[in-house]
């Protein structure tokens, strides 16, 4: 079983429309901009948004993160992420820790800082990163009984489903 991923889009006002526009991008789109955008937003600061923020940074762009936990790359160790931003920072990437992504809008996305001030944002593309689920549901597995759980299907260390001759692959 390969079924791969889709990502994952929260309630946030003017993200499904921004996707069918094409304002908002995810980390397939992003890789086929033909253009490079002035602002790009990047809604997420795990390893994907991290890792499109410094090339797209390193490439002229003006790039801001947009993070709701007080710290980027998620579990990683905090001192590991803290030189990190430092160091993205050094490379002209601002980061807005602990603040909220309220809506979003072509040219400008509007997120809650910490205290609860409303801020707007220039964006001429936004990267949605916050990131991705896997495509499990619906597909037949219970009527072969594939055990699942919330995040996708239960495998053992060799790729094995607990039905014979049954094997899943992914993250």
């Amino acid at each position: 079983i390969a079924s791969g991923s889709e990502t994952v889009v929260p309630p946030v006002p003017g993200l499904k429309e921004g996707l069918a526009a094409g304002f908002v991008v995810t980390n397939r789109e992003v890789l086929d901009m033909k253009e490079l955008p002035r602002d790009l937003v990047v809604i997420g600061g795990g390893v994907i948004g991290l890792e499109m923020a410094a090339y797209y940074a390193a490439v002229g762009s003006q790039v801001t993160v947009i993070e709701m936990l007080d710290h980027i790359a998620g579990p990683t160790d905090r001192e590991i992420s803290t030189m990190l931003q430092k160091e993205l920072e050094k490379k002209g990437v601002t980061f807005l820790l602990g603040h909220k992504c309220l809506s979003v809008e072509p040219g400008t996305v509007y997120a809650e800082t910490p205290k609860g001030e409303k801020i707007s944002i220039a964006a001429d593309k936004v990267l949605l990163s916050i990131g991705r689920r896997a495509n499990y549901m619906n597909i037949g597995l219970e009527s072969i009984g594939v055990e699942t759980d919330r995040p996708g299907i239960i495998t053992d260390n060799l790729c094995r489903t607990n039905v014979p001759d049954v094997y899943a692959i992914g993250d």
